[in-house]
């Protein structure tokens, strides 16, 4: 809710559901609007406490009672990072229809793919 505030009602973009769908809805433009607030945390409380709280505050989210069928509690940006951790060992998997597609682009522009 607070993110459609901000985002939404605050900026004067679409909000509540009326944003329009990126992929199946073209009839007029999506309306997205977008926030971005950066905070001094120092302004407030001394650096050194805001990370000992900011500590505190994971280590009591992660440990709070999980959903069934889940093993963790993650912060945002840690599936990401886990992703990468992965990506960066095993690569980045390409669906066949993507790489057809590079494929045909190569041939329409007669570039050999041992070049890249």
């Amino acid at each position: 809710m607070l993110m459609d505030l901000l985002s939404g009602v605050l900026t004067g973009a679409n909000y509540a559901g009326n944003v329009k769908s990126l992929y199946f809805d073209h009839s007029e433009p999506q309306n997205v609007g977008h926030l971005f607030i950066a905070i001094r945390p120092d302004l407030f409380i001394p650096q050194s406490e805001f990370n000992d709280r900011m500590d505190t505050f994971v280590q009591k989210t992660k440990s709070s009672p999980k959903a069934q069928g889940f093993n963790e509690i993650l912060m945002p940006g840690e599936p990401e990072e886990k992703i990468a951790k992965i990506r960066l060992k095993e690569g980045i998997p390409i669906s066949f229809n993507v790489i057809s597609e590079l494929q045909a682009e190569l041939e329409r522009y007669d570039i050999d793919p041992s070049y890249l």
